[in-house]
């Protein structure tokens, strides 16, 4: 069949295919059959290639053809009624039509062969085959017409055998004949040889079909974006002799792909630059896409969580049953409609961490209603829930700080008096004695009621601790050793060598310890191990949580007890609030109270059966520490006379009598008002104060606050000290900025009103 390449009469052979009879083309000189299609095989019970390697006449004919065949005198359509006769000796009746046709300008016999019943003749038949080759060949024209774009028939050498009249139009040819049997390059391009990008070049070579898709600037010589399809023709044998070239405007595909594109890449960035996590997925709950807050919630990246099932990648639970939630995608498809998760949802990340989640579902619908998939919309709320316990938890303090520090203000002036007196009494007995052990009693059993108030007053509004600047590693080592004394839980230490200070009140942060050690101890009943870490920490943007940005102390306890149950973990910083028959439930409000008022922030883990973990956090200073001087007993001696402003007498009396032995007389007043007058009455006698002191707050009359603003007006350099039960309030922690010389918080000591003065009046020091 690769031999049979001649003008239109190529194209017409290989349209034998497609007749509904069986051909034969035989060499008028011997007779030999050089082609034929399936059809003749078929009728002659043999393969193409075994039928072109035999001769007319050993067809088993039993009318033998004409001698005309075997010339070129062949000039009108023969008719010959005739038979097959097959190995079994059966006949097939047949009716063959010769005609001369030209092949590579050489005449050969053209002879169809048609079935008829009892030699019956079929008149036209001659004219029948030329209407079937024609009807063929009008077919062929009116497809390829029919076709988008420029299409082309070729042979091997790329000569044109057919075209449609797009191609002619488009390369402004005038006709057919300036076309076909041309090179296909010469006629395009002016080209002597094929085309480098030409698909039919790789079609002729594969056998395969090639499509190629070229942008404007490739395509130079049509100016658009195209794509061409290039189909190999092969014979019977499958041999290629030529091929199909199809070429198709996509200039607006091509636009259309660039917006679809374009509006891929937006709604992209769009999902990217969205802060709440985004999945979808189809309607069997698989993932099809995510965006780059879900990756980050998720812990899964885009690629490795495309065609998951959601619940291995959105794994959520009930916080409170620990139990699987049901699966969001199941109940929108269930209800058709928008959902949200349940409350107390958690995410399990892949990492294992747990986050709160704010979540709602809903179906992706087409323009027709129908649901295609899902889209879930969720955020981590876990940083909003730890605010708004935070706020909370600070709310609830705050109210009970303003009672608790009105009670601890009176508490702290009647233990004032009573500490006094026995102080005064102890001194008074020389030190020695039954009386004295006794004494000494007493006192250690208030002390005990003086750290209660202390804890009340933690909670006290408006109060600050006194900081000093300096480490906590010496603090630390020493407080947990004390707090574990005499117990089975040793102690395991993890102290950075370079910890930054931090400013930070030694008694407040001491009783932090104190109590979270204590707890550690009492959760670990049968012994065990309490590890104690501390490092600097920097807090960023992406550390989350509620520390600002900076640089901080971070301190951790972590044990090995009984751990906190999840129904009351989230309370266990409330005041009062306790699970022990002995406590009082202020020991972890105080530890809140104080680190929240040294700036800074406390969380807690804990599981079961499996420990509890508290973590503290607290501002770093660049300040340098302070210097401590070792305690050494005080006294003081001086003259002269010291205004004592209190609203109670047990105060004024007790006070006066420490004042007295140290060798001042005392001058009382019950309010600022009268301690006003007072100083104004000396100050016209010539008679002056040596220092004055003021109760802080005075019910129903002036204080000290006041009072000491009106006295600074007239006098700036009188020592004037400022004395509260409410050892809390800022007035105490900065008494200098509010006119006063020093504080001295209630109740005190003959020995703390000994250094005061020390500090301040400067007579006879010791």
């Amino acid at each position: 069949m690769s031999d049979f390449v001649s003008g239109t009469e190529t194209l017409h052979h290989f349209l034998l295919e497609h007749l509904d009879c069986a051909v034969t083309l035989v060499a008028p000189s011997d007779g030999g059959i050089i082609d034929a299609n399936t059809r003749a095989a078929k009728l002659f019970g043999c393969s193409v290639a075994a039928l072109c390697n035999r001769s007319i006449n050993d067809l088993r004919l039993t009318e033998t053809l004409p001698a005309s065949f075997h010339t070129s005198a062949l000039q009108e359509p023969v008719v010959v009624e005739t038979g097959i006769a097959s190995a079994d000796g059966t006949v097939t009746a047949v009716e063959a039509t010769l005609c001369k046709v030209s092949r590579n300008n050489e005449p050969v016999t053209l002879v169809t062969w048609r079935k008829v019943t009892g030699y019956e003749r079929v008149e036209g038949a001659s004219a029948g085959t030329d209407t079937a080759l024609q009807k063929v060949n009008n077919e062929l024209n009116a497809i390829i017409n029919a076709l988008p774009g420029l299409v082309s028939v070729v042979d091997r050498e790329f000569n044109v055998l057919v075209a449609n009249d797009e191609v002619y139009r488009k390369f402004g040819q005038n006709s057919p004949q300036e076309v076909i049997g041309k090179k296909c390059h010469l006629t395009r391009k002016g080209l002597n040889h094929p085309c480098p990008q030409c698909g039919l070049v790789t079609a002729f070579e594969t056998g395969e079909t090639v499509v190629r898709v070229s942008t404007p600037d490739e395509e130079k010589l049509m100016g658009i974006a195209t794509k061409a399809y290039a189909v190999p023709l092969k014979d019977s044998n499958g041999s290629v002799w030529g091929g199909v070239e199809v070429i198709v405007d996509v200039t607006d595909l091509r636009i259309a792909d660039e917006k679809l594109a374009a509006e891929k890449e937006l709604l992209s960035v769009t999902l990217r630059s969205i802060g709440d996590g985004v999945i979808t997925t189809d309607t069997e709950g698989r993932i099809r896409m995510m965006n780059r807050a879900a990756e980050e919630l998720t812990g899964w990246s885009q690629t490795e969580a495309c065609g998951q099932p959601l619940p291995l990648v959105f794994n959520i639970i009930n916080e409170q049953s620990r139990e699987t939630a049901e699966n969001p995608v199941e109940k929108v498809l269930k209800t058709r409609n928008v959902v949200e998760l349940a409350n107390h949802t958690l995410l399990i990340t892949r990492d294992g961490r747990k986050r709160v989640l704010a979540d709602s579902g809903a179906p992706i619908r087409d323009r027709n209603g129908v649901i295609l998939g899902v889209v879930l919309v969720f955020r981590d709320e876990t940083d909003k829930r730890k605010l708004q316990e935070h706020i909370q938890r600070t709310d609830k303090l705050n109210s009970i700080g303003v009672l608790a520090g009105g009670i601890a203000h009176d508490f702290n002036n009647l233990l004032g008096g009573i500490y006094g007196y026995i102080d005064l009494a102890k001194d008074s007995c020389g030190g020695k004695g039954e009386t004295t052990q006794l004494l000494d009693g007493a006192l250690a059993t208030y002390a005990r009621a003086r750290d209660l108030t202390q804890q009340l007053l933690t909670f006290a509004r408006g109060g600050a601790p006194v900081r000093k600047t300096g480490s906590l590693g010496k603090l630390l080592r020493e407080n947990v050793q004390f707090a574990l004394s005499g117990s089975t839980v040793t102690a395991r230490f993890e102290i950075a060598e370079d910890l930054a200070c931090c400013d930070f009140d030694a008694n407040q942060i001491g009783q932090v310890i104190d109590n979270l050690v204590i707890n550690a101890v009492q959760a670990m009943s049968c012994g065990g191990t309490i590890t104690v870490i501390a490092e600097n920490f920097e807090s960023t943007e992406k550390t989350g949580g509620l520390l600002k940005p900076g640089m901080y102390i971070h301190l951790s306890f972590s044990d090995t007890g009984t751990g906190i149950s999840r129904d009351i973990l989230p309370r266990i910083f409330d005041p009062f609030f306790t699970t022990k028959q002995t406590g009082t439930g202020l020991g972890l409000a105080t530890v809140y109270s104080i680190i929240k008022k040294h700036d800074g922030e406390i969380t807690v883990e804990s599981i079961e059966n499996s420990g509890t973990r508290f973590d503290l956090y607290f501002p770093a200073s660049s300040g340098v520490p302070e210097v401590t001087v070792e305690p050494h007993v005080i006294t003081h001696r001086g003259t002269g006379k010291i205004l004592l402003m209190d609203d109670e007498a047990y105060i004024r009396d007790m006070a006066g009598r420490m004042l007295t032995s140290m060798g001042y007389n005392i001058v009382e007043a019950r309010n600022g008002t009268e301690a006003l007058d007072l100083l104004k009455d000396a100050a016209k006698s010539g008679e002056s104060f040596s220092a004055v002191i003021m109760d802080l707050t005075v019910p129903g009359g002036m204080g000290g606050k006041d009072a000491v603003r009106i006295l600074r007006e007239s006098d700036a350099d009188i020592p004037v000290f400022v004395s509260s039960g409410y050892s809390e309030d800022p007035v105490m922690a900065k008494p200098d900025v509010y006119g006063f010389t020093a504080s001295i918080p209630k109740p005190f000591l003959k020995e703390q009103l000994a250094g005061l003065l020390n500090r301040y009046c400067g007579s006879n020091r010791s």
